[in-house]
């Protein structure tokens, strides 16, 4: 993210319409999601923790915190560009979104948008693929132990 505000204000510094714009939008983006980074880098927890009660998701900066199992109707892995995700359909995206702060609901209704659903767990930070995670969320609703 740091490198990406670096070569956005490069972008912004070399002139030009359309490079001006794209460095703006590198620098907006990136340096918003850098505090994020930072603090995960210095306070690591697990991305996502799946228990009793549900689906605890920490996985990016768009991640929706916890998320009831009575409120989950369905998951499944998508790709976003090269990129393996966990889309997680929610019964009332709306409520949900409603928990979460401000620039996260934004950056969730982008995701919404995109994919269909406001919940997507990416594979980059998870110990385990994709695939696997779905396997695990199966084999815990199926039964009643809990898994983390």
């Amino acid at each position: 993210a740091l490198l990406f505000v670096v070569a956005g204000i490069f972008m912004i510094r070399s002139g030009g319409t359309a490079l001006t714009v794209l460095g703006v939008v590198a620098v907006a983006f990136f340096g918003s999601a850098l505090p994020y980074f930072a603090y995960r880098l210095m306070r690591p927890r697990p991305s996502v923790i799946v228990d009793q009660s549900g689906i605890h998701d920490h996985a990016s900066v768009a991640c929706a915190g916890f998320i009831p199992w009575h409120e989950v109707r369905r998951y499944r892995t998508r790709l976003v560009g090269t990129q393996p995700m966990l889309a997680i359909t929610v019964t009332d995206p709306g409520a949900l979104l409603a928990r979460v702060s401000p620039p996260r609901r934004l950056l969730m209704k982008a995701n919404h948008r995109m994919v269909g659903t406001p919940v997507n767990i990416p594979q980059v930070g998870l110990p385990i693929k994709i695939d696997q995670l779905g396997r695990e969320l199966d084999a815990f609703r199926s039964s009643s132990s809990p898994r983390a």
